[in-house]
């Protein structure tokens, strides 16, 4: 793939369900992206297509479309693949998904498309999550770089709602709490409950 620029995708989680958090995090994506394809969940996708000044072509998968992501992404004898440069790739319409699932669908389009390089958007409280549970979950991947996109968190209320439906993203204690729990958690039980897994 012909490299375009810093990073050749951008992997964006919303933040709460609602479009107070996930409006801000649109418009930071749209800037950040500068014409590369943008991953994402539903709550995020379409504050971004509503946003964007032409608009951007959508593709969505499901969690049962693993099956077609290779023959998706697979090169036409041009070698480029079967997706447009500003292309949001809806990564599940389920109404709640986890980071970690996130990850774990977004490592195998990565990995169907070729990407290597990942710049990772997420609101600055929940930021450092998502990259640490990137660099977990991506060996294996051939991922060359992981960047974090840092950006200020001035208004800190700003990234909070109290109507939001997910009670966590409600105020900042609430958020630390749950935070700092999961963070203690070993590897394997954070990823149990993150990923709803049964034994």
């Amino acid at each position: 793939m012909e490299p375009r620029g810093l990073y050749d995708v951008v992997l964006a989680f919303a933040y709460g369900e609602g479009r107070k958090m996930n409006d801000r995090l649109a418009g930071i994506c749209i800037e950040a992206s500068k014409g590369i394809p943008i991953v994402t969940q539903r709550d995020l996708a379409g504050p971004i297509s509503e946003f964007s000044d032409k608009g951007r072509g959508m593709i969505s998968f499901s969690k049962e479309d693993g099956e077609r992501i290779e023959d998706f992404f697979k090169k036409n004898p041009e070698g480029t693949f079967h997706i447009k440069p500003a292309e949001l790739i809806i990564i599940s319409q389920e109404k709640y998904i986890s980071s970690l699932d996130i990850i774990k669908r977004f490592l195998k389009i990565a990995r169907a498309a070729g990407w290597k390089r990942v710049l990772i958007v997420a609101a600055p409280q929940h930021l450092a999550r998502c990259v640490k549970d990137f660099c977990k979950e991506s060996k294996g991947y051939d991922i060359e770089d992981i960047i974090p996109y840092e950006h200020e968190a001035s208004d800190k209320e700003a990234w909070y709602d109290k109507q939001d439906p997910q009670m966590w993203v409600r105020n900042p204690l609430i958020w630390q709490i749950r935070d700092t729990i999961l963070s203690l958690l070993p590897w394997w039980l954070y990823k149990k409950i993150a990923l709803q897994e049964e034994k």
